[in-house]
């Protein structure tokens, strides 16, 4: 069984790469079209100058012990232009021994040669958007496809050296079957992955998915189909080897994408790069999702100071994994909160109604009636909250 571990000394790195070769529909990160290698140099010069700038604010952490590599699609980042930034990032931190270092990729960049270079230039870890193999799909959401191209991938993913690789997928695509998804799944989850992203297709507003379906021109998700797979998924996972971790992410034992953890454990970050954001243990800041604003001022950013009563327990209610009262009310009183013993209490009394927790040897743990009423329990503490 997987048991929560904070590092509060250690730092995570999280570099957003805003170009892609198209748009997905789908797609609410933001990004802009990739015109040769000039940009990718100007942006570089622009991660310095936000880590120069940033620097004073995270100096206080011993080891940076998780560096992330998101976009966009940053697989169209030269292994020259990711060993730039991480000698840069060496300069000021040490690595912890187990630092993990992921780099996500599209299956039309991660060719044989490329991953190479990656493993020889320090990514440890390996994230493929796959998302699914039927052509129809993908092109009804903008997103290039070639079938032995999507084969050939999977394929030398699995023989890569990397220390962990995963994949993602997506389901609740237009027209997409119940047998459909389950064909995609048990492809990747048969091949000797570590890591398994399983998410649901959203109508993020301001995507060309959002603005189809409100114009009539492609229909919503098909509800019923992802609520079908959401109650399929942790018991076929299991039969696959995979324990579930996150709302949408699964892992073999011991390979947990520390960085999506980070998150969640409310462990400091910092975000470079236009779009990102980061949490330097107080504060929270957001970049300005505009490649050439940020070029001019790389660390200008909006500032929020996080509230921890609130904050904390929703991201404990997004992972499945078990975790101690203590160890949430030690947490919770380092950061400030006069209402440690106010969240215990919550927690205690959902477990009681049944609502979404049970207690085992003093770890609370999920119950499948709490997945299923995850939005009812996070509606209940911010009310909760928001009446103190």
């Amino acid at each position: 069984m997987f048991v929560l571990l904070r590092r509060p000394d250690s730092l995570g790195i999280y570099i957003h790469f805003p170009y892609c070769l198209q748009k997905c529909h789908y797609c609410d990160f933001y990004s802009v079209p990739l015109d040769g290698e000039a940009p990718i140099r100007a942006f570089l010069t622009g991660i310095e100058q936000e880590w120069q700038a940033r620097f004073p604010d995270f100096e206080r952490f011993s080891a940076v012990d998780s560096v992330f590599f998101g976009g966009g699609t940053s697989s169209l980042l030269p292994a020259w232009a990711l060993r730039q930034m991480l000698d840069l990032f060496q300069e000021r931190f040490s690595f912890s021994p187990d630092c993990e270092i992921t780099l996500e990729g599209n299956p039309e960049n991660l060719t044989e040669q490329y991953l190479e270079e990656l493993a020889q230039t320090g990514i440890t870890r390996i994230n493929a958007g796959i998302q699914t193999f039927s052509e129809r799909h993908l092109r009804t959401m903008n997103r290039f496809f070639d079938a032995a191209r999507y084969s050939d991938m999977l394929d030398i993913l699995c023989r890569s050296p990397f220390r962990s690789r995963g994949v993602d997928l997506i389901y609740g695509f237009p027209g997409q079957t119940f047998d459909e998804f389950m064909t995609d799944l048990h492809r990747v989850a048969t091949v000797g992955l570590e890591h398994l992203s399983v998410y649901s297709l959203t109508e993020e507003a301001g995507t060309g998915y959002a603005t189809r379906v409100r114009d009539g021109s492609m229909p919503s998700p098909d509800e019923a189909l992802q609520e079908r797979v959401f109650e399929t998924l942790p018991s076929v996972m299991s039969d696959y080897g995979y324990t579930l971790y996150e709302i949408s992410n699964y892992a073999k034992p011991g390979f947990e994408c520390r960085h999506n953890l980070r998150y969640w454990l409310y462990e400091p970050y910092m975000g470079l790069g236009p779009g990102a954001h980061g949490f330097d243990g107080r504060f929270r800041y957001g970049n300005v999702r505009n490649i050439d604003r940020w070029s001019a001022r790389p660390a200008a950013a909006t500032k929020t100071e996080h509230e921890v009563e609130i904050d904390l327990p929703l991201n404990l209610f997004r992972l499945t994994i078990p975790f101690r009262p203590s160890w949430m009310k030690r947490i919770l009183k380092e950061n400030g909160s006069r209402r440690a013993d106010d969240v215990q209490a919550f927690f205690e009394e959902e477990a009681r109604l049944g609502h979404g927790f049970f207690v085992d040897a003093d770890l609370f743990q999920w119950s499948e009636v709490g997945r299923l009423q995850l939005d009812g329990i996070i509606e209940r503490w911010v009310l909760n909250q928001k009446a103190k």
